[in-house]
């Protein structure tokens, strides 16, 4: 079975929610712990978290899971840079990564296995998650892609690899559509999971 290593993007400073959307509160757990736990269990703890901003505070948050903390120092010049350095942190066993953000709090192991069992259809191909129209992450990039993710920069993520890309699967994940970002988008997810704040 090939090889899959798991990322996590999680380094920004959640400007438009006004405070860190790592430490939200899903269902008794902060949105980073969720995450990186759902993570962490897909991918058998083979895991690389990407931290930015509050990364001391976010660390601890981590302490009693397994995966592998990279420090982003470059985190204000976009999601590039943290994606290139986990690419860059990656095994040579690594046959696969998947990338996914700490927002998209809907989503499920259920979710993130559909996509895994698709890419060990095929390990050399692309399997992105398909919601609203759009092809985004969670998406799975075999190896024969990371070279590509170093031509990234700025705010240019996963997604702008997506399209145009040559062996390319798609699942349809209606639950990866919701992302935290706002104020409203908290109300949204409290109404999804009615203890969290």
């Amino acid at each position: 079975m090939a090889e899959l290593w798991g990322i996590l993007l999680a380094a920004g400073s959640s400007t438009r929610l006004k405070k860190p959307k790592q430490l939200v509160d899903v269902a008794g757990e902060s949105a980073l712990k969720r995450s990186t736990r759902l993570l962490e269990w897909i991918t058998g703890r083979r895991t690389i978290v990407v931290l930015g901003c509050h990364h001391e505070r976010l660390r601890r948050e981590l302490r009693d899971l397994h995966s592998n903390i990279v420090f982003n120092p470059e985190w204000k010049t976009g999601m590039a840079s943290s994606l290139k350095m986990a690419i860059h942190a990656l095994p040579r066993t690594a046959d696969g990564a998947l990338i996914m953000t700490c927002d998209q709090l809907q989503l499920e192991t259920a979710d993130l296995q559909r996509l895994v069992d698709e890419w060990q259809k095929d390990p050399t191909a692309c399997v992105a998650a398909r919601y609203a129209d759009t092809l985004g992450v969670p998406v799975i990039f075999p190896r024969s892609q990371f070279g590509r993710i170093d031509t990234l920069d700025g705010d240019n993520g996963a997604k702008r690899l997506i399209n145009g890309n040559g062996k390319l699967a798609t699942i349809d994940l209606p639950h990866a559509e919701f992302d935290l970002d706002t104020p409203e988008d908290l109300d949204r997810l409290q109404e999804h999971f009615p203890s969290s704040a």
